[in-house]
């Protein structure tokens, strides 16, 4: 709307004033012919007569000048006017002839006035011709709007998982090509997140299948065999419950229908998650540091903190070096998770591209996967998972704090 009020604006500025001024010009070299043609109709009259030798006196004039100021001088130097004196400014045309000179004047009003008139009408015209463009812009401006809202709104609840979209049918080209387009792309996307849930399941159930498996040839082994065996086949079993709970976790946020988030005691599920870690960092002659404050609660999934956990653990152990530390702490913005080894850190070169899927620091030793996944998760709990420290050896996971009602409701 504003670009053609603009349009409509400039086309009156360069056609509208430059006809203002030749109206007004006009009315001026038309009331100059009018006072020309009237002092030669009126000098003719009375050279007429003059010649028939009757006298010309100021009645005989008035009848000959109508209402207008009229002034003649004969050739002896008599003066006989008709019409009332003007007063202010006027306009008068002269012209002589063999017996007589003949000055026909009027108000300089009238010719004011007239081009004032002409004015207006052409003012007039450049408003009506703006307000002529402001409603066409105006449905034009309707016309685009409403099917770009329809638009979005399909947009909108694409981005939201709803793959049953409608085309817009407009009549501009355009916008119906990109109408015809998105609700294609909507078809596309839908089949192919129907098919990532149905490769999920699938792979949910063809993993839980040889796990069930290793349960029974554990608790075959552990039947078996002495105690200092059990407690290492209890340990592994106790490996395959939380993995089938990963796999489980994993398939609901593919499904997009994972647990809603509980209060969770956030140092008793990091200290649960290193010990498992701290046996084999302990086979490599590594040490595991754990400084877990007290009274750090986070709103979150608890598979998704041990998730995180694991990968930050796993992170560390294949591209760092040294002992690894791990802590647990809170500050106003909520609470913390961070995991810090001794190498020399994440390459500044690297940056953030080392949460980019397929990006990793040691092509030999990762997959570029695991923290990917970690601040995908994280984000999901509507946390964060960022590096931090001068040497870049350190990654922090920060959550959501949500206080304890009771000491019982806390999840560990």
């Amino acid at each position: 709307m504003v670009s053609t009020l603009a349009i409509a604006l400039l086309a009156i500025l360069t056609l509208g004033v430059p006809l203002a001024i030749l109206a007004r010009n006009e009315v001026l070299s038309s009331a100059r012919d009018r006072l020309q043609a009237k002092a030669a109709t009126v000098a003719a009259s009375v050279e007429d007569t003059l010649d028939r030798g009757q006298p010309l006196t100021s009645q005989r004039l008035a009848k000959i000048a109508a209402s207008d100021r009229v002034i003649v001088t004969t050739a002896n130097g008599t003066q006989v006017t008709a019409g009332a004196p003007i007063r202010g400014d006027l306009v008068g045309v002269t012209m002589s002839g063999a017996a007589a000179t003949v000055t026909v004047q009027e108000p300089q009003s009238v010719t004011a006035d007239q081009a004032r008139n002409v004015t207006l009408l052409v003012a007039g015209l450049a408003v009506l011709s703006t307000a002529a463009a402001v409603a066409l812009a105006f449905r034009q401006a309707r016309t685009l709007a409403a099917p770009l809202a329809r638009l979005a709104e399909r947009a909108h609840r694409l981005g939201r998982g709803d793959f049953a979209l409608t085309p817009v049918i407009s009549g501009v080209a355009e916008i119906d090509a990109i109408s015809l387009s998105l609700e294609r792309s909507a078809a596309q996307i839908g089949a192919l997140i129907e098919l990532q849930k149905e490769f999920a399941a699938d792979a949910a159930h063809q993993l839980r299948t040889p796990l069930t498996g290793i349960g029974l040839r554990l608790d075959e082994i552990a039947f078996q065999a002495g105690e200092s065996v059990r407690e290492e086949v209890d340990q592994a079993q106790r490996q395959l419950e939380r993995l089938n709970d990963v796999i489980t976790t994993l398939l609901a946020r593919a499904r997009d229908d994972s647990a809603e988030p509980t209060d969770l005691d956030l140092a008793a599920l990091v200290r649960q998650e290193a010990l498992a870690w701290e046996r084999v960092l302990t086979r490599q002659g590594r040490g595991l540091h754990l400084e877990l404050g007290g009274g750090a609660v986070a709103h979150g999934r608890r598979e998704h903190i041990l998730a995180i956990t694991s990968a930050l653990l796993e992170n560390a152990l294949h591209h760092g070096t040294g002992d690894i530390s791990i802590a647990v702490g809170s500050d106003p913005t909520g609470v913390w998770l961070s995991v810090e080894d001794s190498g020399s850190g994440i390459p500044p070169e690297l940056g953030d591209t080392v949460f980019v899927r397929s990006v990793t620091g040691n092509h030999s030793a990762g997959s570029g996967i695991g923290l990917a996944l970690a601040r995908a998760l994280a984000e999901a709990d509507g946390g964060t998972l960022d590096i931090a420290g001068p040497d870049r050896a350190r990654l922090i996971a920060r959550f959501a704090r949500s206080e304890p009602r009771s000491t019982g409701s806390l999840t560990r």
